[in-house]
């Protein structure tokens, strides 16, 4: 079958849109679809969010904090700030749309949206038709693991998704959050399915990304960071690195190191950020794709509570049987974790969401 796939794609310096992106594209073309990404753009999600709103002065402190992470610090060396380099990743997608005139021309057996945040009203300025699948033609429409964070809708915003679900043939989200809550809005069955990366397992991300499994040079611990920074979470997590004594190495987007880190791990591609979660002794985090890949790489873990969008990743490791590693729950353990059972809910929770694919499509 010919799919359209319509996501967050263009997201530069979110690792997770680009691998969930990448994921979701793979696992229907593994199954023997041809599968094009949809090259569209929400205007206020790639405006840097809330930028028209910021006073004056907070659009010149921010411009002076993104010129010195580019320009100083040498963030300007991210390969996936030129959007040829995403496009080349991900492969066949249509040319770069921004309306629905432009989206209209589409023809599909399928149309798909998701993964991540697409029915968050706060990332795409207001409820984004266009992640509804209000566009184009197509014999078959539904969602894979589209998620609203932590969002709950208001009444117009209720009755807009509403409308546009009720010409889903199937609908999934990522959290039992967002399907309790538009299971009411749609009046239907809303599934719960995994993540899109976590369609695959270690074995087959190392084979995509051609990564050979090595031991480091060095044992480390690895931080990522993506709602705060390593030195807002310090105290939380001081007496974990001082207990391991192992060196940090922290994942962000730029080369100024602060002072509780030993190396500062930016500019990487998509294969060398997965490399470093693979080789780590132990990865604390608040992001929900380092999460979900620490997880599925088996490593030890430590979850940070993300402030501004905790249920995301609550609701996974609460699937897995892994809420215990939630701070400040969990101790410190010099011992790899026994994945024996998370190992087991995982694989039948990815099972599950395979066979939930592949009934979506349809024949």
């Amino acid at each position: 079958m010919r799919i359209g796939l319509i996501t967050f794609h263009h997201a530069r310096q979110s690792y997770g849109a680009i691998l969930q992106t990448y994921a979701t594209l793979m696992a229907l073309r593994k199954m023997g679809h041809e599968v094009e990404l949809i090259n569209y753009e929400n205007t206020f999600e790639q405006s840097d969010l809330k930028w028209d709103s910021l006073s004056v002065k907070d659009r010149c402190i921010r411009f002076a904090n993104w010129f010195a992470r580019m320009y100083l610090f040498d963030g300007h060396k991210n390969p996936y700030l030129k959007k040829k380099n995403l496009d080349a990743f991900y492969g066949q997608m249509t040319p770069l749309m921004h309306t629905k005139d432009q989206l209209d021309t589409l023809k599909y057996d399928v149309l798909v949206v998701g993964s991540d945040q697409v029915w968050n009203p706060d990332i795409t300025g207001g409820c984004d038709a266009a992640f509804l699948l209000n566009f184009g033609k197509a014999k078959r429409r539904f969602s894979y693991a589209s998620s609203m964070g932590s969002r709950v809708l208001d009444a117009e915003e209720q009755a807009f998704y509403k409308e546009c679900l009720s010409r889903f043939d199937a609908i999934s989200v990522r959290e039992k959050f967002a399907a309790d809550q538009l299971s009411k809005v749609a009046g239907r069955d809303v599934d719960v399915v995994v993540d899109p990366t976590l369609l695959f397992d270690k074995q087959e991300w190392c084979q995509m990304l051609d990564i050979r499994q090595t031991t480091p040079e060095e044992p480390y611990i690895l931080t990522y960071f993506i709602g705060t920074n390593l030195e807002n979470n310090w105290n939380d997590i001081a007496p974990y690195v001082k207990a391991l004594g192992l060196p940090v190495y922290n994942v962000q987007t730029h080369a100024r190191k602060s002072e509780h880190m030993d190396k500062a791990l930016y500019a990487m591609t998509i294969k060398e950020l997965v490399e470093k979660i693979a080789g780590a002794s132990l990865v604390i985090t608040d992001s929900f794709h380092g999460t979900a890949f620490s997880v599925n790489f088996q490593k030890n873990i430590i979850s940070v509570p993300n402030k501004n969008n905790p249920l995301r990743v609550q609701n996974f490791l609460e699937s897995v049987g892994m809420e215990e590693y939630i701070l400040p729950q969990t101790d410190v353990v010099h011992e790899p974790y026994d994945y024996t059972q998370i190992q087991a809910k995982l694989d039948d929770y990815r099972q599950q969401s395979k066979n939930w694919l592949q009934n979506a499509v349809g024949e």
